[in-house]
C-alpha cells in the first residue's frame, strides 16, 4: 500500500514538472540532483521507494497534441513505465505504456518520454537507474 502511494506521489510530481517546463533553457538545470555528477557503475534498476532522491523531469520537447483528437476536443492521459538512467536520459527500450486513453496519445507521449531529460535518482550519493511511472496529460484548451 505504501509503495503504491509513493509511486502515485512520484507520478504526480513528475507530471506537474513535465507540464510546467517543456523546455528549460539553462543548461545547468540538468544538474538539479545532488548526485548527478557521480554516476554509479551498477546497472541495477531501483524502485522509487529505494532511492533517496527520485528522478524528476528537468526538460523535454514540446508535446505534439494529436490533430485528430484536438479537433474532436478529446482530452486524455497516458501513463508510462520508464527507466531513467544515471545520466538522466530515459532508456528507450524500457518505455512501456501502463495506461492510455487513446492510441494517438501513446505515440505523441512516447516522443516526449524518449527526448525528456531528468535529474537522476540518487542512492548513497550516487546517481542510479530508477524505474518510474510517468503520466502525461493531454488537455484541450479552449
Amino acid at each position: 500500500m505504501v509503495q503504491w502511494l509513493v509511486v502515485a506521489l512520484v507520478a504526480l510530481s513528475v507530471a506537474c514538472a513535465a507540464q510546467r517546463s517543456s523546455r528549460i533553457a539553462d543548461s545547468s538545470a540538468t544538474a538539479v540532483s545532488s548526485c548527478a555528477g557521480n554516476p554509479s557503475q551498477d546497472t541495477t534498476v531501483f524502485d522509487t521507494t529505494q532511492v533517496s532522491e527520485q528522478p524528476r523531469v528537468v526538460s523535454g520537447p514540446a508535446i505534439q497534441y494529436p490533430d485528430e483528437l484536438r479537433r474532436l476536443g478529446q482530452s486524455g492521459r497516458v501513463v508510462y513505465s520508464v527507466i531513467v538512467n544515471s545520466d538522466g536520459a530515459s532508456d528507450p527500450q524500457s518505455i512501456k505504456v501502463l495506461r492510455a486513453d487513446a492510441i494517438q496519445f501513446e505515440q505523441a507521449g512516447r516522443a516526449y518520454v524518449e527526448q525528456a531529460r531528468f535529474s537522476p535518482g540518487c542512492l548513497h550519493g550516487q546517481a542510479v537507474r530508477v524505474r518510474i511511472a510517468l503520466p502525461i496529460d493531454f488537455k484541450v484548451r479552449r
